[in-house]
């Protein structure tokens, strides 16, 4: 894995709080806090809303935001003009500093983990869409860059009760 990504850097240290996010005009956010490590917040919402959601956490410097990298190709651009994605996406870079932000690959935090995990991690919500496990993707994949203990330990589990 890459210590650098296209746009912003991996911190060098764990953040506290993980704020992923899968950008569009429906965005995918979780938010994970080292405070209360059992909960995590999954919204979908239209880009206003996702900056009133991050905004606040923001000025902290223990709040890091990972995003899934939008790529814009020809068909993104027939089917979705991906305009607010991409002002999303800069707004976050600027709220949060370069220092701060980080871009993943689309495939990276897909190909992390499947949904029978997230639910065993208790990120599945009855009715939850695809832009909310996209990000709980995200977040999976930037807490496992840093070995967060609890993702770790989930996994074990999870691992266990195949066998």
């Amino acid at each position: 894995m890459s210590l650098t990504s296209r746009r912003g850097r991996w911190p060098k240290q764990a953040p506290r709080v993980y704020i992923a996010v899968d950008p569009g005009v429906t965005t995918g956010i979780a938010i994970w806090n080292r405070n209360s490590p059992d909960e995590v917040q999954l919204h979908e919402v239209g880009p206003k809303a996702t900056m009133q959601i991050i905004k606040p956490w923001t000025p902290a410097k223990a709040a890091h935001i990972f995003t899934e990298r939008f790529d814009i190709g020809n068909e993104t651009v027939r089917v979705n003009p991906p305009v607010d994605s991409l002002y999303l996406n800069g707004w976050m870079m600027l709220e949060a500093t370069p220092l701060r932000y980080t871009e993943i690959g689309r495939g990276d935090a897909k190909g992390f983990t499947d949904n029978k995990r997230l639910r065993h991690y208790g990120w599945w919500q009855v009715g939850s869409k695809d832009h909310c496990r996209d990000a709980a993707r995200v977040l999976a994949y930037a807490m496992a860059h840093f070995d967060e203990p609890w993702l770790l330990d989930k996994m074990e589990s999870y691992l266990e009760g195949l066998t």
